[in-house]
């Protein structure tokens, strides 16, 4: 699962050096200046951009890009995830999946052999196995006995644009409405299995973006603002003017990335602007 108790700072300080990197000084990331996603493991920083996966020593400040050239079956990164073995999961544009395995240093590709699966928007690690949020559902995805990739099944409960395991269950973001579903339910491929949310629970209306789990409670971003979860009902919107794009953890403290900056909750329960006023990423 990704750590988001930690590196917003570091978008605040690879964004700028990656949009306006001259071409003689950093030829090679002058197309990844569009981060989509990211993950830490140890003192590194893996990121998801149009140009490839960024890696970035946080220790030694150095930074390296794989690209096409180094295995990746494309440089049009979407999502990426770290499993607990050090697997490191990427999604393309085009839907198809790669896997980067640190000890032998190589990507092995994977695509969905039925062929409905023709976009990946996001991966969320549970041990060894991950489960996909794509355009027909949310699937689980893991190695058989002889360590081959495979998809034991998928819920075609629609398109799933974020996905997370928190509290034992399954949490899917769909365009307007959230279904999860007991982590351990046993018959998880059923769409008549899993529970619904939408406008009639609380929800925001519009788009939903990110899902995050804060102190066992589940919180909402949206294009219009945020909410969290009570256990039944979604509370009344909080940063109702703002494009909540992501959610991280500092400590106790909860923060939220917005259209025009990072915002963390006061004492008194007030939102108070942190760090830059404006970030060119979507994800924290």
């Amino acid at each position: 699962m990704k750590k988001k108790t930690r590196y917003f700072a570091f978008i605040i300080v690879l964004c700028p050096i990656l949009a306006f990197a001259s071409v003689g000084d950093w030829t090679t990331f002058t197309n990844s200046s569009d981060i989509r996603d990211m993950v830490a493991a140890d003192s590194l920083l893996w990121c998801a951009t149009n140009g490839g996966v960024v890696c970035f020593n946080t220790v030694t400040s150095i930074f390296r890009i794989y690209t096409n050239s180094d295995g990746l079956a494309g440089n049009d990164i979407v999502a990426i995830e770290r499993d607990r073995r050090g697997f490191l999961w990427v999604a393309l544009a085009n839907g198809q999946i790669n896997i980067f395995d640190p000890k032998r240093n190589v990507w092995d590709p994977y695509s969905d052999p039925s062929g409905q699966i023709q976009a990946v928007y996001d991966i969320c690690a549970y041990g060894d196995s991950v489960f996909i949020a794509s355009n027909v559902g949310t699937s689980l995805m893991k190695q058989d006995d002889i360590g081959r990739w495979e998809i034991p099944w998928t819920a075609k409960i629609g398109e799933v644009k974020k996905i997370l395991v928190a509290r034992n269950e399954i949490w899917a973001v769909l365009g307007e409405s959230i279904k999860k579903i007991d982590l351990g339910h046993p018959n998880p491929q059923a769409p008549n299995s899993w529970i619904g949310y939408d406008t009639h629970h609380g929800l925001p209306s519009g788009d939903l973006l990110t899902i995050f789990e804060h102190n066992g409670q589940m919180v909402i971003g949206t294009h219009a603002g945020m909410s969290f979860f009570d256990g039944t009902t979604w509370l009344p919107v909080e940063l109702g003017e703002k494009i909540v794009w992501d959610f991280a953890a500092l400590g106790d403290q909860l923060l939220a990335l917005t259209h025009s900056g990072v915002y963390f909750k006061s004492e008194n329960g007030v939102w108070t602007l942190w760090g830059a006023p404006q970030i060119n990423a979507e994800s924290i």
